[in-house]
């Protein structure tokens, strides 16, 4: 007959046994959005080129995006980018104002799947276009002023003739403000001369005809 020690004994290890293999395993933490780009319940004027996502840990791989329009319907994304925690999208196209529902799945370390959502609001709708204004374009009016083109001709060119020509040599024109009193005194000094190559000459042949035997 057990004693009533041993009896209580008896029964905490069987509440042990029970606690050990009935308590729940641990609950490993999933991957959750840290932050986003347009953030949660942001009002923008028009949808922005990428989506962006950062998450609480790294990413197993590339997680599942998409961006419905204000009417419900899947609006056009690119191919999906990771690096570590964050995962980034194009946005292929511009959209009309309204509120926007980005929906994703990621998977952390672990593998768990985790989905999400979050929302945000563009007001002012599509970007403006700029369109040419009507009528001809510069290069249609400029070609319809220009008229039909013609290709150049080339002409030969023809031969030159070069003709060697001297100049005539022209005396030396007196300087300005000197005086001319020595031109004249140079004419005299030759009429000088002459007179006595004259008058030398004329008495020698009066020599020779007076010694000359008659």
């Amino acid at each position: 007959m057990m004693t009533a020690g041993r009896r209580w004994s008896s029964i905490l290890a069987a509440a042990g046994l029970l606690v050990v293999f009935w308590a729940p395993a641990p609950a490993h933490a999933r991957v959750t959005l840290s932050t986003s780009t347009p953030v949660h319940d942001s009002r923008i004027a028009h949808l922005p080129a990428e989506i962006v996502l950062r998450f609480s840990e790294t990413l197993s791989g590339a997680p599942q995006i998409h961006l419905l329009t204000p009417g419900g319907a899947e609006h056009p994304l690119g191919a999906v980018a990771v690096r570590d925690d964050t995962a980034r999208v194009p946005v292929q196209q511009d959209g009309p104002p309204g509120e926007y529902t980005v929906t994703f799945v990621a998977s952390g370390a672990d593998g768990r799947s985790t989905p999400g959502s979050f929302t945000f609001t563009v007001t002012a709708g599509a970007r403006p276009t700029t369109s040419p204004k009507p009528g001809r374009t510069p290069s249609a009016r400029a070609s319809a002023t220009a008229g039909p083109t013609t290709a150049p001709t080339t002409t030969a060119a023809a031969p030159v003739e070069f003709t060697a020509t001297v100049p005539p040599v022209a005396a030396p024109a007196p300087r300005a403000g000197e005086p001319i009193w020595w031109s004249f005194a140079a004419v005299g000094l030759i009429a000088v001369c002459v007179v006595v190559v004259l008058f030398g000459f004329s008495r020698r042949s009066t020599r020779q005809s007076d010694t000359t035997p008659s």
